[in-house]
């Protein structure tokens, strides 16, 4: 009962909370390591990498990829501005961990129990000063299947109302949240990890109800007041919750929300015209309205850094001088700079060469770059065990016909075992500078790179109107 009460007590502060502001609670430097042992370990076309997803404070994911040695080994140094969650993947199997800036964390992994696919949780073992936390989440999430909730409003969310379907995923909360209290009290539980599982369970929730409003129950009548009256409860400033992936997720998801409300309601269409169909002083009164403290900074920034330069560029003053962290300032002023400032293309053959020398593995790559050295050449760095990688492909032959008009010619370069694979691999990580999969790049004539920051090539369900585009652009342009 008096962990309900706290969660109540949590819900009814005001959704406007002032945070702190000033300095920074994020780090900005400290990278954390992670140490990893497979034992019975045997290399197969399975099995040559682990994944690593880290999180950014826009709530945006990345996915690293690292090649395993030979005997099992692997040593990893990553970055993520705030203590918290990240993800790993091995095998098709994710799960996740909890690392803080600084920390030395060692992961072991017993291969014969995780190919089993059931408890990963005893098929590895996480040491480290955050590892009270790391340890209990798979457990947590097994008991979660056993102990499944009688109420899913998203498998009738196409035949409720939405104040209907918001209230479901209310009720649908507190009873996560009481399932939770029930698992703190039959097991041993830590309050940090029941403080992070808290945060996890609210901010996702919320995640996910506001994405559902903006996606399948789009409202194009929907009032910004609307919006935000369905999250009341939802603090959008909390000194645990900066601990956990879901609450930048969210406050992404929510400044989205405002943002899409601007753009297709018609009630704020004479504001825009008045604004040169700028809807950015839009944007930036509706987050001085409902923001405050932190959660207004990271607001800021999730508005600024999704924005054209042409669309910012009058306002970009103005929005440094109302982001108070530091950190989130600096993240700010470095996405604006990154607009501004314009790709230097470089000579990948050299890159190349400087990898290592009397190599076959680059003389073959170089024979095959030679091959088209009077073409523009776009090339994908793929995986069979990168799911968003063979989510592309299908969507390739519709890319290339789009194109067929320009001297374009696709590589597709795989991420696969066996050793030698790898190693031509991390050779070309090393050249390009990429250690994410898939990752896309665009050369011009002579092997020079055209475009380094193509991204991936869907969007939603379909293939980007963005990829097309972005190789016209590069090809027009020289």
């Amino acid at each position: 009962m008096r962990y309900l009460l706290s969660v109540m007590l949590l819900f009814s502060l005001h959704l406007f909370v002032n945070g702190q502001t000033g300095k920074t609670i994020f780090n900005s430097q400290k990278t954390f390591t992670i140490d990893g042992k497979i034992i019975n370990y045997i290399p197969n076309d399975s099995n040559g990498f682990i994944s690593f997803r880290t999180y950014r404070i826009d709530g945006r994911s990345k996915d690293t990829a690292f090649a395993i040695n030979r005997n099992g080994c692997f040593k990893i140094t990553l970055f993520q501005p705030f203590a918290g969650d990240i993800g790993f993947i091995y095998y098709d199997d994710y799960t996740e961990i909890y690392a803080s800036p600084g920390e030395y964390i060692t992961l072991t992994i017993d291969e014969n129990k995780w190919k089993t696919h059931s408890n990963l949780g005893k098929a590895m073992k996480v040491t480290g000063p955050s590892s009270l936390i790391s340890m209990q989440m798979w457990p947590f999430r097994e008991y979660k299947d056993a102990h499944p909730l009688e109420i899913n409003p998203d498998n009738a969310e196409d035949k409720i109302t939405e104040p209907e379907y918001v209230k479901q995923k209310q009720i649908e909360m507190k009873a996560e949240l009481e399932r939770l209290q029930k698992y703190a009290k039959e097991y041993k539980t830590p309050e940090a990890f029941i403080t992070w599982a808290k945060n996890d369970i609210i901010y996702y929730s919320a995640f996910s109800t506001c994405f559902t409003l903006l996606s399948s129950k789009r409202d194009f009548n929907r009032h910004d007041s609307t919006l935000v009256n369905y999250f009341r409860n939802i603090p959008l400033n909390s000194s645990t919750a900066i601990h956990n992936s879901k609450y930048y997720m969210y406050m992404e998801m929510i400044t989205g929300g405002l943002e899409i409300t601007v753009n297709v309601n018609s009630i704020y269409e004479k504001e825009k015209k008045e604004n040169g169909l700028n809807a950015m002083p839009l944007y930036m009164s509706l987050i001085e309205k409902y923001g405050s403290g932190r959660a207004k900074d990271l607001m800021f920034y999730n508005i600024a850094t999704g924005a054209s330069l042409p669309r910012i560029e009058p306002y970009k003053n103005a929005i440094e001088k109302k982001i108070t962290d530091s950190y989130i300032r600096n993240e700010y002023l470095k996405s604006l700079n990154s607009k501004e400032k314009p790709f230097q293309s470089f000579n990948i053959i050299a890159k190349i060469k400087a990898q290592s020398k009397d190599s076959l593995i680059i003389k073959r790559l170089l024979d095959i770059l030679d091959k088209y050295k009077d073409r523009y050449v776009f090339i994908d760095f793929w995986g069979s065990w990168c799911a968003p990688c063979m989510g592309e492909m299908p969507h390739y032959p519709e890319l290339m016909t789009q194109v067929n008009d320009l001297p374009v010619s696709f590589l597709f370069m795989s991420a696969d075992t066996p050793q030698e694979k790898v190693d031509k691999i991390k050779i070309l990580n090393n050249a390009f500078g990429f250690h994410s999969y898939p990752s896309h790049f665009l050369l011009a004539p002579g092997s020079i790179t055209a475009n380094m920051k193509l991204g991936g090539i869907l969007s939603g369900d379909g293939l980007g109107a963005h990829a097309q585009k972005r190789i016209r652009d590069a090809v027009v342009s020289k």
